[in-house]
């Protein structure tokens, strides 16, 4: 039986949602995504920038 293994081009410049980017794991993680070339959108919670204004629409 075979078992069916994804094309690694369509790994190659994904669109990424990551979570958790000022913890332990996300502060490693982020600049290797963005170093391999994917598009990453960080999501954060607000308390973790308290010295920005965040405006939200």
């Amino acid at each position: 039986m075979q078992v069916h293994q994804p094309d690694p081009a369509y790994y190659i410049n994904m669109k990424i949602l990551l979570t958790g980017v000022t913890g332990y794991i996300g502060k490693r993680l982020l600049p290797v995504l963005v170093k391999k070339g994917h598009t990453v959108v960080c999501c954060v919670q607000a308390y973790a920038f308290p010295h920005t204004d965040l405006i939200w629409n």
